[in-house]
């Protein structure tokens, strides 16, 4: 028996990239949402949000874009 094996390719972006990218995400969902990011944020640790799997992957590619500018 063989087994085949499959890489799935890698894609470097630049830090720049990844933080423009991010910010263009946070402003489409703010705009979606009607408020920031952090109030967002806020909103769900409070519990007055539900945190559904949209606002989950918007919170975590917030804390991501907050991340990458602390680096530079």
């Amino acid at each position: 028996m063989v087994i085949e094996e499959r890489t799935t390719p890698v894609t470097y972006v630049t830090v720049e990239a990844a933080i423009a990218e991010l910010r263009q995400t946070m402003a489409r969902m703010e705009r979606i949402y009607e408020t920031s990011s952090e109030a967002m944020l806020q909103a769900v640790r409070s519990g007055e949000r539900v945190d559904t799997a949209e606002i989950a992957l918007w919170l975590v590619q917030y804390r991501e874009l907050q991340h990458l500018l602390s680096l530079s």
